[in-house]
């Protein structure tokens, strides 16, 4: 059975469905807009003779602006959604812009735009863009292949950095952001709570006009590959509650700060990373795991402050080495344990050649095995297995070497020099044995 319908009404149907066909084109730039009454150029993407066709676009075009021969940018004073747009041209966005196809800007997005930029296809950035006020967001994300400038607006989409991304403004939100390229701080450029950062990249403090202001890292941080860069005079602080180094490096020739200020579900680990170290400082301040090897070097003090506990290795069987390479402060009374009693026979605290000291009231207690083959100067600490190759000094008021508590035996094994710094008149030490 067929429907039959009126011929005046399919030919209704018929006319409308060419005319929404010819309200879809590409439409290129080409600045014929006459002056505002003001006497300024009319740059407005909404004015009709802007555009080769002379008229506004609508949702289905796609917008070609190659090239633009007027002074000052060109602007959107209002909500757009097209189906593309390739930008070539100084542009500011005062409102918000949404394309449905795959879209570039190229040296194009300009200071002081406002607006939002919203992906519902993949949009690319090339060549210098300055997004600073312009929120992005849209399900598809963005990839930046050029240099892209970021600011307080943030980014609520995926952002895939290829290549320069610099952040001069603190607590931006970073939603999910992939670093392949270099994430630049700049001045006092930071990171807030509701961000994750993968990094393979370069994440880099940079030393900028204000040197020495403080940079903070709030987000769920996850290094894989790459490096973690503090310039000289610099200070960087992470302080959420995920913090994972599990590739690359981290080059502190500056300050940086590992601790906890916000809530969630919290992970902090060293694991694989090939080398930590630098002219500078890390203070860790919160506890860690740490599983393989990590190899730590810091020739100036106070190097590697360690002020809270280190679980070495991973059940059932992964063993971990922490290896002090150079200058180490022990504050506190940090707790270096494993991860599973049955890791205590490869979970080991190296002093290679480098310097271990002690601060003020430092107690720290050793669950795993110790070797020392430099210099290092202590006060009061828990041992279960302690091997003295070089030089053990035992400095302080109440110098005490203790079995660690819960252990069964503990040994101090003496192979070259162990001996007394008798400040404060202290003239005997404790060597306490079960």
């Amino acid at each position: 059975m067929f429907l039959r319908l009126p011929r005046s009404l399919v030919s209704l149907c018929v006319s409308l469905l060419l005319v929404g066909t010819a309200w879809s084109a590409t439409l290129v730039w080409d600045n014929g807009a006459r002056l505002i009454p003001s006497g300024n150029p009319d740059n407005s993407m909404l004015s009709e003779d802007n555009w080769n066709t002379d008229r506004m676009p609508v949702a289905g075009d796609d917008l070609r602006l190659l090239s633009h021969g007027g002074p000052g940018p060109v602007f959107l004073p209002d909500t757009l959604e097209v189906n593309s747009i390739l930008s070539r041209v100084p542009l500011v966005l005062e409102a918000s812009l949404s394309v449905l196809a795959p879209s570039e800007f190229d040296n194009s997005l300009a200071m002081g735009s406002n607006g939002r930029l919203r992906s519902n296809a993949p949009i690319v950035f090339k060549g210098n863009n300055f997004v600073g006020g312009i929120v992005l967001e849209g399900p598809f994300g963005f990839t930046n292949n050029g240099t892209v400038f970021l600011g307080s607006k943030g980014i609520t989409a995926n952002f895939n950095n290829l290549n320069e991304a610099w952040l001069s403004t603190p607590n931006v939100r970073l939603s999910f952001f992939n670093n392949t390229g270099t994430l630049t701080l700049n001045n006092g450029g930071g990171v807030s709570t509701s961000s994750i950062i993968n990094n393979s990249g370069t994440v880099l403090k940079r030393r900028g006009e204000k040197p020495g202001v403080h940079s903070v890292i709030s987000a769920h941080y996850v290094q894989t590959a790459g490096r973690l860069e503090v310039e000289p005079g610099e200070v960087l602080t992470f302080d959420g509650p995920v913090q994972e180094f599990r590739g690359g490096s981290i080059d502190a020739d500056g300050t940086l700060n590992l601790t906890k200020v916000h809530g969630g579900n919290v992970s902090r680990l060293f694991d694989g990373i090939a080398f930590i170290g630098g002219d500078g400082s890390l203070h860790q301040l919160r506890s860690f795991q740490l599983v393989g090897n990590v190899s730590v070097n810091f020739p100036n003090g106070p190097g590697y402050e360690l002020s809270a506990d280190l679980m070495l290795g991973r059940a059932p069987s992964e063993s971990a080495n922490f290896v002090n390479q150079a200058c180490l402060t022990m504050n506190g009374s940090p707790k270096i344990e494993v991860a599973d009693p049955s890791l205590r026979n490869v979970a080991n605290f190296i002093n290679a050649g480098g310097t271990i000291k002690a601060a003020n009231n430092s107690n720290p207690s050793f669950e795993v095995n110790v070797r020392n083959n430099g210099a290092w100067s202590a006060q009061s600490m828990g041992i279960r297995f302690f091997e003295n190759n070089k030089t053990l000094t035992l400095a302080g008021g109440d110098e005490r070497i203790t079995p660690v508590t819960g252990a069964i035996t503990a040994r101090l094994v003496n192979k070259d020099v162990v001996q007394l710094d008798p400040k404060g008149g202290v003239t005997t030490f404790t060597i306490s044995t079960l």
